[in-house]
């Protein structure tokens, strides 16, 4: 079912791109990180990364885009996401964004394809606040017949350059044995767990931002051989 609305999505996207060949924007982004960290676990074991990707929006809503970052699952491998979806503003307060998501790691000792995945999410905006859900019928390549995301976000401007991100979600497993297997370590006795984060961001230039943040969960640390503990984290993103 993932997979169609994927390719579905994708092929609206771009092909109503051609017939609006005027009415679209590209845009790029590119981050130096001092970890990667993904809903609360390290993707590169606490080590850094190097992540980039391109963006093409429609006038109409529709977009679609590329993503990438090295992660530490294999020696040389690497995480590549495309994803489509359809984003409106409603009013000054309200937007939406619906989407499909393929997570793809390719990696140079042939391991990365196991994990490959996709996930359906939604986001509610209301002002300075954001609703995430998400959806996967097999995430992390782990055969979970449902996980699902649910994360609540919320931004507040100090200043035209000082600003902070609160950010708590909720990973919920069907079983405990899918959580013991997406984190590859020691038994788990929770068929979910959080993670939450607290971001200072800093607006070096209109497009260059500093970030300073601190994440953590609530996954016995016995649990995960260190890569889901409480760390701070530090990075530079620019987009243009």
């Amino acid at each position: 079912m993932i997979k169609t609305a994927l390719f579905s999505l994708v092929t609206c996207a771009l092909g109503t791109s051609s017939a609006l060949a005027n009415d679209y924007s590209v845009s790029s982004n590119l981050t130096l990180t001092s970890d990667y960290v993904f809903r609360g676990v390290s993707q590169t074991n606490e080590d850094p990364a190097i992540q980039g990707g391109f963006d093409l929006a429609l006038e109409n809503g529709w977009y679609a885009g590329v993503w990438a970052s090295n992660v530490g699952f294999g020696e040389g491998s690497t995480e590549a996401d495309i994803y489509a979806g359809w984003s409106q503003s409603l009013n000054d307060e309200w937007a939406l964004d619906f989407g499909v998501i393929r997570y793809l790691y390719p990696s140079g000792n042939g391991v990365g394809a196991e994990f490959n995945y996709n996930e359906i999410y939604t986001n509610i905006t209301f002002r300075d606040f954001n609703l995430n859900i998400v959806y996967s019928d097999d995430y992390f390549g782990t055969g979970v017949d449902s996980f699902y995301y649910v994360a609540g976000d919320y931004g507040y401007q100090f200043t035209e350059k000082w600003s902070v991100n609160l950010h708590a979600g909720l990973n919920q497993f069907d079983s405990e044995n899918e959580l013991t297997q997406f984190l590859g370590a020691a038994p788990t006795t929770d068929d979910a767990y959080w993670d939450w984060s607290v971001t200072l961001n800093y607006s070096l230039t209109d497009s260059i931002s500093l970030d300073l943040g601190y994440i953590d969960t609530d996954i016995d640390k016995q649990s995960c051989v260190e890569i889901c503990d409480g760390r701070m984290v530090v990075s530079l993103s620019s987009s243009f």
